[in-house]
């Protein structure tokens, strides 16, 4: 049996200010955000947090502490040294029958008497216990309201600090868990642990079908954002499920689509699949360049060039840095065996950071020289 006080490095006498210190010091100390990739750190800040969760509650408590003792009773007797048994035959030892005795007089009521102060001991303490939750949820809706007010204001490091107090105060505050995983995820680059906090909102907001003033996102959103951090942590399947329970939430939603093209393009190299997520984003919303993009791709692998071409000048004229496009322009007049244009936007590729742009003009470099000659004489 584990023993709590340890853990938090605090005696049995401890009051709750002093439990809550430790815990909040301790948590700190081994928080996963604080100890990325450490197991150890990881299984203590459990350790930590199941203490707590017991030590802070009364009733709990109680309940722990005659645990405690009763193992430690146990434990001394077992070790404690047993009487030598008697050597005299057992028809030799004297046997006392004993009368048992009958309450009487002003000790007649008295179990009645323990039972009534302990089911008013037990009434006490679940009140206690209730005000005490109480007054958690409330404190946690306080510095929820703080974490999303920094938010607002763009002060992302403070925002996250309100967010996690206000998980700590309430575990189940969903709306303190989804701006904590927003924070992780788009402002402090950490998806893998933003998974934790999106996950957790399934788990307690699987009720929610619609954002309302009190719930900062909607089961759809909770779906959502865990199938991008899945996207950016690598975790391919999962992004794809979790975009997938996203469409059967909300049918027309544009970013699970645009995922879901990504996903199967250029993770995948599933063309079928892609073409169809971006045709559909396209019939909704024709200035979505991402989509326009991926679409392209898809047709120039299949070799459909001239319409490929119109989608890629279409973002040039609307991004002329868009480093795929030049790339794939490129190899289109490439194609088109006009190799002096081909050279110059894979050389443009190339300064915007597309290492495919590179190998293909050292293919075509020797190429692109002479042509180049020539024209200047």
């Amino acid at each position: 049996m584990l023993n709590y006080y340890e853990i938090l490095g605090i005696t049995r006498t401890a009051n709750a200010a002093e439990v809550k210190a430790a815990f909040k010091r301790l948590a700190i100390q081994y928080h996963p955000d604080k100890n990325p990739n450490n197991k150890i750190a990881e299984e203590k800040f459990k350790l930590v947090n199941e203490a707590y969760q017991v030590l802070q509650d009364d009733y709990k408590r109680a309940l722990y502490d005659q645990r405690l003792l009763y193992k430690e009773e146990v434990r001394s007797y077992n070790t404690a040294p047993q009487p030598a048994r008697s050597n005299y035959p057992p028809s030799a030892r004297k046997t006392y029958h004993y009368k048992r005795r009958t309450p009487s007089g002003n000790f007649a009521n008295l179990p009645k008497v323990h039972l009534l102060a302990l089911g008013s001991f037990l009434i006490v303490v679940i009140l206690f216990a209730l005000c005490y939750r109480l007054i958690g949820v409330y404190q946690s809706k306080n510095e929820y309201q703080a974490a999303l007010l920094f938010y607002k204001n763009g002060e992302y490091e403070q925002s996250f600090t309100k967010a996690h107090e206000a998980v700590l105060q309430d575990d189940k505050n969903m709306s303190a868990y989804y701006l904590r995983g927003l924070l992780l995820l788009n402002h402090l680059n950490n998806p893998q642990q933003a998974v934790y906090c999106f996950s957790r909102c399934l788990t307690y907001g699987r009720h929610i079908m619609e954002k309302d003033s009190e719930n900062l996102g909607t089961l759809a959103d909770f779906y959502l954002q865990r199938g991008i951090c899945f996207y950016k942590t690598g975790s391919y399947t999962n992004a794809i499920d979790d975009f997938q329970h996203t469409l059967q939430l909300r049918t027309e939603d544009e970013t699970a689509w645009l995922y879901l093209g990504h996903t199967y393009l250029y993770k995948r190299n599933d063309f079928a699949p892609a073409y169809t997520y971006y045709t559909k984003i396209l019939a909704k919303n024709p200035t979505n360049y991402d989509a326009l993009l991926g679409k392209s791709i898809v047709l120039f692998h299949h070799q459909h060039f001239k319409k490929a071409a119109k989608g890629f000048e279409q973002i040039l004229q609307h991004n002329p840095d868009s480093p795929q496009a030049r790339y794939y322009m490129g190899r289109y007049f490439l194609v088109q065996k006009d190799s002096t244009k081909g050279c110059e936007y894979l050389q443009i590729a190339k300064e915007l950071g597309v290492e495919e742009a590179e190998d293909m003009l050292k293919r075509f470099n020797k190429l692109c020289v002479t042509e180049k000659t020539v024209r200047n004489l």
